[in-house]
């Protein structure tokens, strides 16, 4: 089965579909934005990836997609928000993505 809402889509996974109960968030983001200029690229996005899902980010040019994943890999900083993979908060560490 395919879910698809504000440009994100997620397949759910048979094995978790069979296992039931209560699955951790293994990807959690709050209120996360990010301006770069005068553009706000990621304006208080707001996403939870549970255990054994696959999730695919569909859109337009310049909609956040990498911005959205470079920040979840500590790549770059958001503005603000919070991002826990597997329940540790992500912290940027600097790195130089140029």
């Amino acid at each position: 089965h395919y879910h698809c809402a504000d440009g994100l889509c997620r397949a759910d996974s048979l094995f978790s579909a069979r296992q039931g109960g209560n699955l951790m968030d293994i990807l959690h983001i709050y209120d996360l934005y990010k301006r770069f200029n005068d553009k706000d690229v990621l304006k208080g996005l707001n996403l939870t990836v549970p255990e054994r899902s696959i999730y695919g980010f569909i859109g337009k040019n310049g909609a956040g997609k990498t911005t959205t994943m470079k920040t979840i890999l500590g790549l770059i900083k958001a503005d603000a928000g919070e991002i826990m993979v597997g329940g540790e908060k992500v912290v940027y560490e600097g790195w130089n993505t140029t």
